[in-house]
């Protein structure tokens, strides 16, 4: 087994070097024939700090993937992206369920607040393991900020922010665009998606609409031999964007716009590494979300006040399996004529809504003096309910029989039933000042003050909750408030026109939450407070050789603490706590080379030591004690090393034709899914290191483009996140999360 890795990883490393060192060296002849005068670097203008700034000039580590960068890779959603972006990580079970990591900060093992900060345009929608699906369609640029951004982007962006920034709509000129992709995926089927964007200035110079749509169609790869099944793992999905701008005077700029998503999905993407999984049950779900916002920008001669209010609404159904629950249900309805079960699962819809209003005010002077002060209101409400069932089904009066005469439990006729309903209402104030002290040096100071109240009512009943924890129906209602104090300090010094290093000290935070499966655990644990960490870092951003190298790079210290850390109960409740320490030292860097103005080369990588500082002991269900993960114990889901390598070529091909090669090479290190699993004992299970290679190749004339690629070129089987094992003696092994298998396919897209 060894030797195929190194073997593979030897593989795909050539193949790398066989990619770029020919087009290296073909770039440097082309290079010396190239003039000054031909070589325009594009310059990349970023948003992070709440102004438009260059990228190179922002001391702070970013990665922008312009329109033009994303279209080179064909990414369609945030998975596409993500291992070209050093030390971001991600793991997709399914719609909607993203669990994403950022210099080895994340969600712990549990369903708390998100660990990063996720934006469409001014609306943050992150939320743990449940990251909303946004496609790549229309956007202008994705913008990763590494290390904690909680003075300007507030609780939930302790491991940085990702911002999805998409095209607004053109007062002046008519666009319109159709697109469309076709594919095939090994040990799978045919996939397709369609595209459309269109743009419509109705008053020139001041009143436009932009419209995008997309239509998808993915097939499955994974088979559950149990139920005789292929290809479970399907995906449908449509996508609207509605945006509308006026330009109501030379300082008035109204904004408004309607995000709409329905997705559906057959099964999770778990399986072994066969593509291969054994569940009882079918497993199926959808994910709906529908975004407004509504951004009203004025600039007085001074400073830009920008009014942001979002109106988002989620619903989301999934249905999973449970069979650890079949022994069981047999043991206690045999007795009754009832049974063998064949099938056991857990329904559970949910629905989410949130208000978020934002208003800042951002200095627009040129002098040495800048700041930026605003505001931040949010009021969301969850609703979730649990349900369980079985196959074949049980009639409700058998099973108010049995839990009256069991467990002395009249009037109750569900196996399993959970409601958690929850409010959080969060308001915060912000600021931050830089001065420039002289043509050299420059400090930042930043602070964030946020007060967060929640309140939460829980029900718990049914035959497994009084066979589980001993009691009967529970109906809890808890509350709790934080208030938080969240600062910044950066000092820059640019050593000549193209250079600068940094130092800074932030701290980032995610907020506390309710317990209202506490009883399952510990009773007394009906709510978990907040964890913070502080960021200690150094960075440099440069450039060479008149812009067409930039060295980009980074260190850094995050100190954590009170860590939110989950205990689950058999897949029907969880209980979190805070408990225990962890840091998370690192580096991150990225290069980029253009030699020529049709030649980009790209590295990148990262180095992560993200562990546990002290003993962390992980609540069991009683009688059972703690469980116990030692310092020392590796964070799921951050891998040691990862490695990006990209080459662009565009070049005139024939009949005017002008022609686009793309190549991408990804090392994704060995990570763990959770913290039990990666303590060293015998339950120690690694989710292990891949390679992936994309190739893409296109040709463009005046008014379309067209493209073939292969997707995971050697049908790597990444296995990144750990979930289950087989029950049933199929010799099936582990379930793991896994990725798309080989994918072959043509895209194209038409301009009018």
């Amino acid at each position: 087994m060894l030797r195929k890795r190194i073997w593979a990883a030897a593989r795909n490393t050539l193949i790398t070097i066989c990619l770029i060192v020919p087009a290296y060296a073909f770039a440097q002849d082309l290079a010396s024939e190239q003039t000054e005068d031909e070589f325009i670097i594009e310059e990349v203008i970023v948003t992070a700090t709440r102004r438009a700034v260059s990228l190179q000039d922002v001391p702070q580590s970013i990665t922008a993937l312009t329109s033009q960068a994303l279209d080179n890779m064909g990414a369609i959603n945030l998975e596409d992206y993500a291992l070209s972006v050093p030390g971001l990580q991600i793991t997709k079970a399914a719609v909607g369920f993203n669990s994403v990591s950022l210099r080895g900060i994340r969600s712990i093992d549990g369903n708390t607040g998100a660990a990063v900060g996720y934006y469409l345009d001014e609306t943050p929608v992150s939320a743990a393991f449940a990251f909303p699906e946004i496609p790549i369609l229309d956007i202008e640029r994705v913008e990763v900020l590494r290390g904690p951004q909680g003075t300007l982007y507030g609780e939930g962006s302790m491991g940085g922010t990702i911002r999805v920034i998409t095209n607004k709509p053109n007062v002046n000129d008519y666009e319109l665009e159709v697109g469309g992709q076709y594919s095939s995926t090994n040990k799978g089927g045919t996939n397709y998606g369609l595209d459309f964007v269109a743009n419509m200035p109705f008053i020139q110079d001041t009143f436009a609409v932009r419209v995008a749509a997309r239509v998808e169609d993915w097939d499955g790869y994974i088979d559950n031999v149990l139920r005789g099944e292929e290809d479970t793992n399907t995906t449908k999905s449509t996508f609207y964007r509605i945006a509308a701008r006026w330009l109501a005077s030379d300082a008035l700029t109204i904004d408004f716009s309607a995000n709409i998503s329905r997705s559906e999905f057959g099964a999770y993407n778990l399986s072994n590494k066969n593509l291969e999984v054994s569940r009882t049950a079918a497993e199926f779900g959808d994910d709906d979300y529908d975004l407004y916002n509504l951004t009203v920008d004025y600039a007085f001669p001074w400073a830009d006040l920008v009014s942001s209010s979002s109106w988002y609404t989620r619903d989301r159904f999934f249905q999973d399996d449970l069979a650890f629950a079949i022994p069981f249900l047999d043991f206690i309805f045999d007795p009754f004529g009832l049974g063998p079960f064949d099938s056991a699962w857990r329904e559970t819809p949910e629905e989410i809504d949130m208000f978020v209003q934002e208003v800042r005010l951002v200095s627009t002077s040129d002098g040495p003096l800048r700041w930026t002060v605003g505001a931040f209101f949010k009021d969301l409400d969850r609703t979730q309910f649990i349900d369980g069932g079985a196959m074949p089904a049980i009639p409700p009066q058998f099973i108010e029989i049995v839990n009256e005469l069991f467990f002395g439990v009249p009037g109750v006729d569900v196996l399993f039933h959970s409601e958690d309903r929850l409010n959080i209402k969060q308001l915060a104030a912000f600021g931050e000042v830089s001065y420039e002290l002289s043509d050299r040096w420059e400090i930042l100071g930043g602070l964030r003050v946020f007060q967060e109240d929640r309140k939460s009512t829980g029900v718990n009943t049914g035959t497994f909750l009084f066979a589980l924890a001993g009691v009967g129906p529970i109906t809890s209602t808890t509350s709790d408030d934080d208030t938080v104090v969240s600062p910044k300090g950066t000092i820059t010094y640019r050593y000549n026109d193209t250079g600068l290093v940094y130092g800074t000290i932030s701290k980032g935070f995610r907020s506390g939450g309710q317990n209202v499966d506490a009883i399952f655990v510990d009773p007394s644990k009906t709510s978990f407070g907040p964890e913070s960490l502080w960021n200690y870092e150094m960075g440099l951003k440069s450039s060479f050789a008149d812009g067409r190298m930039t060295f980009n790079g980074s260190i850094y210290y995050l100190d954590w603490s009170d860590m939110q850390v989950e205990s689950a109960v058999l897949d029907l409740g969880s209980v979190i706590g805070n408990a225990g320490s962890a840091h998370s030292l690192g580096v991150d860097a990225e290069f980029v080379y253009t030699p020529i103005q049709s030649l980009q080369f790209i590295l990148g990588g990262s180095w992560i030591e993200a562990e546990l500082d002290e003993d962390v002991a992980i609540p069991s269900p009683p009688p059972f004690p703690p469980l116990n993960a030692p310092s020392g114990t590796q964070i799921p889901g951050v891998p040691e090393f990862t490695f990006n390598a990209a080459v662009d070529y565009y070049f005139p091909a024939f009949s005017g034709l002008n022609g686009m090669l793309h190549a991408d090479y990804n090392y994704y290190g060995s990570t763990f899914t959770g913290l039990l699993n990666a303590t060293g004992g015998p339950n120690s299970i690694k989710n292990p290191a891949f390679n992936l290679v994309n190739l893409r190749a296109g040709l463009e004339g005046e008014h379309w483009q067209a493209a073939v690629y292969v997707s995971n070129l050697f049908d790597e089987r990444p296995l990144t996140a750990l979930c289950c094992t087989d029950l049933f003696g199929l010799g099936l092994g582990n379930f793991f999360a896994v990725t798309r298998p080989r994918t072959i396919g043509v895209s194209i897209r038409y301009r009018f």
